[in-house]
């Protein structure tokens, strides 16, 4: 059993780093684990505060049965070539998660967030659109046949 990674490399934000950790962690358990770069990524130099860890990369993901395929909540469609490996959505950030940002945005009573894009008409309109999305690329379909992940009962 191997588990990939889904990572953008080269970029150093608290996420990139919880995904380092989760390769470091399982390998320092004994277990098969890699990091692999989110298309586009690829081409990036690997953020040099993250050398520390134990997480190096593989070139690709091997869909095969008994393998794990990690990813963050931003690139959840990365997922959906998978038909043997299981595949997980980790959630790294609920209240910037792409899916969650409307109801955010609908129920905050910060005045920093009460913005434009908060009104009740265009939040009618974000919420059709996201649905749309969801059902055209088959994200939603996919959200519901893989695992899920979170580093808190919050999430």
């Amino acid at each position: 059993m191997t588990t990939y990674v889904y990572y953008p490399r080269g970029l150093a934000t608290g996420g990139p780093e919880a995904l380092h950790q989760l390769v470091d962690s399982l390998r320092r358990q004994g277990q098969d684990a890699y990091l692999v770069p989110i298309p586009g990524t690829a081409g990036a130099e690997r953020a040099e505060r993250y050398a520390h860890y134990d997480a190096p990369e593989a070139g690709a993901v091997d869909d095969a049965r008994g393998n794990i395929v990690v990813v963050p909540e931003t690139q959840a469609l990365l997922l959906k070539p998978l038909r043997r490996a299981q595949g997980y959505v980790w959630w790294l950030s609920i209240d910037y998660a792409p899916r969650f940002v409307i109801e955010r945005d609908t129920t905050s009573l910060l005045p920093i967030e009460r913005t434009r894009n908060t009104r009740f008409p265009l939040l009618q309109v974000r919420r059709v659109k996201r649905a749309l999305r969801g059902a055209a690329t088959g994200e939603d379909a996919l959200l519901g046949r893989v695992g899920h992940l979170a580093q808190s009962h919050y999430a």
